[in-house]
């Protein structure tokens, strides 16, 4: 009898097209060799270099479309995580502030009369004749 395994999570099944690879390796694996021929046809070329020598330079060009296609820290895309790194060390601040909106505090500051308001006491009444009553 034929036996399959079923991953228990279906998002992580990635269908294989050519031996172990996903459209996604391929993808970043035909760019990554575009990006190969670029550097060889524009600075091996020109400078007389030999394919020898090059290897070293086409396995720096190859490094970013590999990153891309094939590694997947903590189960997720690449680029995705690149995006959160990129967020939290650099673009957000290293010491947040701790600050909450209290209703409470904001209703009061509606509440409160404001300073050209008239004063509650019959003294300052007394003391500012300028005050008319509220009726």
């Amino acid at each position: 009898m034929l036996r399959v395994n079923i991953p228990k999570d279906i998002r992580s099944y990635e269908s294989h097209i050519v031996g172990g690879l996903t459209p996604r390796n391929c993808i970043c694996l035909g760019i990554g060799a575009i990006f190969c021929y670029l550097t060889y046809a524009y600075i091996g070329q020109p400078n007389h270099i030999t394919i020898d020598n090059m290897v070293p330079m086409f396995v720096a060009v190859m490094i970013i479309p590999f990153l891309f296609g094939f590694v997947k820290p903590y189960g997720m895309p690449f680029e995705k995580f690149l995006r959160i790194v990129v967020v939290t060390s650099i673009v957000a601040p290293h010491k947040r502030l701790y600050h909450t909106v209290n209703t409470y505090d904001v209703r009061q500051k509606l509440v409160e009369p404001n300073a050209n308001a008239a004063p509650a006491s019959a003294r300052e009444i007394r003391q500012h004749p300028e005050y008319e009553p509220f009726e």
